[in-house]
């Protein structure tokens, strides 16, 4: 499971939902990738090291050639029907995709135009 910024921040606030997501998840393999860690670290700023201690729990999904060649697929898709968001969003699905594995978010609307994408919400 890749994990989203708002999952994350929730997680990180003692979220039931999220809890319950993480309990639910077991043993399974939770990833993040290196724009979710980019927007978790934001109110970190200028002194990252908390948020990435606790980011060390998650193995990270790494932004290469294939996703980079996914991301703009899925711009040139959306973007011929008027609905490109956020572009953040669209790398975030853009890895889940390449990488075989369900984005856990809350902003369920944010990737519904994403239809190859597979979507877990709490």
């Amino acid at each position: 499971m890749l994990l989203d910024t708002c999952f994350l921040i929730d997680l990180a606030k003692g979220d039931p939902g999220a809890l319950k997501l993480i309990f639910r998840a077991g043993e399974s393999k939770l990833h993040v990738c290196p724009i979710v860690i980019g927007e978790f670290l934001v109110p970190f700023a200028p002194n990252p090291q908390p948020g990435l201690t606790f980011l060390q729990s998650f193995e990270v999904l790494p932004t290469d050639e294939l996703v980079a060649a996914k991301y703009a697929q899925l711009i040139h898709r959306l973007g011929r029907q008027k609905t490109v968001g956020g572009t953040n969003d669209i790398w975030i699905a853009a890895t889940a995709i390449v990488n075989g594995t369900s984005l856990v978010t809350r902003n369920t609307a944010d990737f519904a135009r994403i239809p190859e994408l597979s979507l877990l919400s709490y």
